[in-house]
């Protein structure tokens, strides 16, 4: 028996949609390179094949596989202040600037 390959038929169907790789993207909250590199081939499609393989052995839809239950994990928010520090790094001061700092200070006294 000759081995079968799985490939993706996501841009045919995505096409006729009359969806862009970008719109599509959107849809899904992942980037349009992952799109695109679904419809080429360059990132395996054996994971929808497991997909299919599964509802297959259990006579089921993709919907039936998952349930979709609240994310208990906790969302890190970052204070305001992380949030400006990370913007705004403290600048390193060079020694000679320390120096020259320091000597215009005892001049201005």
């Amino acid at each position: 028996m000759e081995h079968m390959k799985a490939v993706s038929r996501l841009a045919i169907l995505r096409e006729k949609e009359n969806l862009t790789q970008r719109q599509l993207a959107d849809l899904l909250e992942i980037t349009e390179n992952t799109v695109a590199n679904w419809e080429t081939g360059r990132s395996s499609v054996e994971w929808i094949d497991r997909v299919v393989k599964l509802c297959k052995i259990f006579a089921c839809t993709p919907e039936e596989l998952i349930e979709y239950v609240a994310d208990t994990k906790p969302v890190k928010t970052d204070s305001l202040a992380e949030i400006r520090a990370r913007l705004n790094p403290p600048k390193s001061v060079s020694v000679n600037q320390q120096n020259r700092d320091q000597s215009w200070e005892s001049r201005a006294h």
